[in-house]
């Protein structure tokens, strides 16, 4: 999908937000928008999908827990680095996204004169709860010791920061 003036605009002001959420709002679909259109398998990386334009470069890299989905300049700097995954164990994007590295500047903006379209492909996938075993047994542990330290202090309970 193409954007109009007014709506590229409108996309520019929200990718520059400081609300991490509302900036991914626009700025993963771009980003994939971009893979999904260009289809450049690179051929160095056999599990790579690569494409560029005006001095950036955006990869979709798979491996076995997640899709990379990268932003690098010129000059190989990594802009943006993020993790998707089908499980709701992002801290972003309702679950589906880790940022590994998000070097904040004009690129924010720029990606949305470089690239014309918008994809929704693996960010509109269903969510499956696929916490791993591990995860939930400590995760459990943690809330019955919890549980147990705030039993301590039925009347008052905020007595039990001060309990080792």
């Amino acid at each position: 999908m193409n954007d109009n003036l007014e709506m590229r605009s409108l996309k520019k002001r929200l990718a520059m937000h400081d609300n991490v959420d509302d900036a991914l709002s626009v700025i993963l679909p771009r980003l994939m928008g971009a893979i999904r259109h260009a289809k450049v398998p690179n051929f160095l990386r056999p599990n790579e999908l690569q494409t560029a334009a005006g001095g950036y470069e955006v990869r979709l890299n798979v491996n076995k827990q997640c899709v990379i989905l990268y932003l690098v300049d010129a000059e190989l700097n990594d802009l943006f680095a993020c993790g998707i995954y089908s499980g709701m164990v992002g801290e972003h994007y309702n679950g589906l996204i880790d940022i590994f590295n998000w070097e904040r500047g004009c690129w924010q903006t720029e990606i949305f004169d470089l690239f014309d379209k918008d994809s929704y492909w693996l960010l509109d996938l269903p969510r499956v709860e696929d916490t791993p075993l591990i995860v939930k047994v400590a995760r459990a542990e943690i809330t019955r010791l919890w549980a147990a330290k705030i039993a301590q202090f039925p009347n008052d309970p905020s007595s039990f920061d001060d309990v080792g």
